[in-house]
């Protein structure tokens, strides 16, 4: 009976130190359930965040949108102000120049009279004086 109450002995030994073991797997268990606990609320926490996060880029990115779309229109919109102002501004000026050729027309008309009748005296005059004029004025 010696080696049954050695073995008992062993058995309460093994079954001491399974309830030890035990009982560390319990406490390993309760913290590894703890940090589990706190990293899924940080995970919660960090979704909240990149949901905030996503909303505000939503909007920055609406907000660029919009006041892109809002420059383009206002570039069109003073581009053909430009052009409507550049079209004026050029049928002025064709205008103007019209006016400008009109008036050296009629100068050039008047120095031909001027020229035939200066013509007209020397050649009925026949001055040297008239002739060497109506010469420079020919070349």
């Amino acid at each position: 009976m010696a080696n049954n109450e050695k073995d008992v002995e062993v058995l309460k030994t093994v079954v001491g130190k399974l309830d030890q073991s035990i009982e560390r797997i319990a406490e390993t268990s309760g913290q590894i359930s703890q940090l589990l606990a706190v990293h899924e609320r940080r995970l919660d926490d960090q979704e909240k965040k990149d949901d905030v996060l996503e909303a505000d880029i939503k909007v920055v990115h609406k907000r660029i949108t919009d006041t892109t779309a809002e420059i383009i229109k206002e570039l069109h919109t003073v581009a053909e102000r430009l052009g409507d102002e550049g079209m004026a501004q050029h049928k002025d000026l064709g205008n103007q120049i019209d006016k400008v050729g009109d008036r050296v027309g009629n100068l050039e008309k008047w120095k031909w009279y001027i020229v035939g009748a200066l013509m007209a005296v020397a050649f009925l005059t026949q001055s040297p004086m008239m002739q060497k004029l109506s010469e420079m004025i020919m070349k």
